[in-house]
């Protein structure tokens, strides 16, 4: 399953484009390549979907469109997960071996992490998740890329969870608002921190990396903007 480890052939291209959205100006990170691939999408809240997970502080940056440039020949997808954003060489290869660390060591949980993300943005700052978005989006930061395979998948497998919490809901309460404490604050974090823990044993953490996500709740991450990822 997932991306090929052959060579990184010319991969096909899709260009999703949201009826009415305008293309943003913002460029990649790295220096495009000849003839990329454009794609806009645009999110846009609504009365009924609360903030961004952890993101409060960052809610108005869901009116803006999102813009990806894809150079060809970059790895695009990973068994159905888009990938989005500023997709350089580095973000596309790193977003490929997280999953498939996922998919070979943990492939139950690749399995579950792959219904409840669709998407996968890299940015240069703060991650969160957007599991009310169709796909749901979980937008990562370059600090937690650059952390290694490991941690890139944990914190995967730790957002693709508060997607799970909130779409269990969804599903079940058709039509209704998800109250935020089921996908956010310190229930649904400790929820979240012992799935990523499991997942991270099975993928081969060290043990110091399993002993800073078993205590990371004591910190309260979750209520302060002063965040690295």
């Amino acid at each position: 399953m997932g991306y090929s480890r052959g060579s990184l052939a010319l991969l096909v291209l899709i260009v999703l484009v949201t009826a009415g959205c305008t293309t943003s100006s913002s460029q990649p990170i790295s220096t495009p390549v000849s003839s990329p691939v454009l794609t806009t999408i645009t999110t846009i809240p609504t009365a009924s979907n609360p903030v961004p997970i952890a993101e409060a502080t960052h809610a108005a940056a869901q009116d803006q469109p999102r813009t990806t440039i894809i150079p060809a020949g970059f790895p695009v997808q990973y068994d159905g997960i888009r990938f989005e954003g500023d997709v350089d060489i580095n973000c596309s290869l790193q977003t490929v071996h997280a999953l498939d660390l996922l998919d070979t060591k943990s492939h139950d949980d690749f399995l579950t992490i792959t219904k409840y993300i669709g998407v996968i943005e890299c940015r240069d700052d703060w991650s969160g998740m957007y599991g009310w978005e169709n796909p749901p989006r979980f937008r990562v930061g370059k600090a937690t890329r650059d952390s290694g395979v490991i941690w890139y998948a944990g914190a995967i497998a730790h957002d693709s969870c508060h997607s799970r919490q909130y779409n269990d809901y969804a599903k079940v309460h058709f039509g209704e608002t998800v109250p935020l404490v089921l996908f956010s604050g310190e229930a649904a974090e400790i929820e979240c921190i012992n799935y990523q823990y499991g997942v991270l044993e099975k993928i081969g953490a060290p043990k110091k990396m399993l002993d800073y996500v078993s205590n990371s709740s004591s910190t309260r991450y979750w209520e302060t903007k002063d965040v690295w990822w």
